[in-house]
């Protein structure tokens, strides 16, 4: 496994800009960020956010944009709550991450290669900020689009972006035992030549 931790990663992306494009933009239709919530210590559901939109600059900077308020969970009513108790979206609409890549590395990646990486992503979520450690793996393609996902869940801890009291107020309007807040988050990236 290539690991690439170079200092002064940002925040904001789990993404990375390779080959002979000068920089790249998330392919929206493609993008797909998951999250998973546990309630009463034992049913997992699966949510989604359906608004997201990035770049990778040609100096290897990526910056992934999570518009909150399109969160999906299949229930109406729950989405309304999350998007109104937890993200508290009237102030906090959107979650930002970005990290920095190996510009050389990069610019070297060739159609069919794959790498895998230890990429520091600097996530702003709900006025918080927080670097955290991402397994990726990265590929492009044969079209030039450069794909990323994660090889393992991302555990982000809701206390840590003082998420916690909407998550109390969540429990207490679904009567609910517990919530976990230990979160688990995959992501499936693809990133087009501009």
């Amino acid at each position: 496994m290539k690991k690439i931790n170079p200092a002064g990663l940002l925040l904001t992306g789990w993404l990375l800009s390779g080959g002979a494009a000068a920089d790249w933009l998330l392919h929206e239709e493609y993008a797909l960020v998951s999250v998973v919530s546990i309630k009463n210590n034992q049913i997992a559901e699966l949510h989604r956010f359906e608004s997201l939109d990035g770049t990778i600059d040609e100096s290897g900077k990526a910056v992934i944009n999570i518009a909150l308020t399109s969160i999906s969970t299949g229930i109406a009513i729950r989405d309304e709550r999350m998007r109104e108790y937890l993200f508290e979206v009237a102030d906090f609409p959107r979650a930002s991450i970005t990290a920095q890549l190996d510009k050389e590395w990069l610019h070297g990646l060739e159609p069919g290669r794959a790498d895998a990486l230890d990429l520091e992503l600097n996530v702003a979520l709900h006025g918080q900020q927080q670097t955290i450690t991402a397994m990726v793996g990265v590929i492009i393609d044969r079209k030039g689009n450069l794909h990323v996902e994660t090889i393992q869940p991302v555990l982000l801890n809701a206390s840590q972006f003082g998420l916690s009291e909407g998550i109390a107020k969540l429990q207490e309007l679904a009567g609910l035992q517990a919530i976990a807040t230990a979160v688990p988050v995959t992501f499936a990236l693809v990133f087009k030549p501009r």
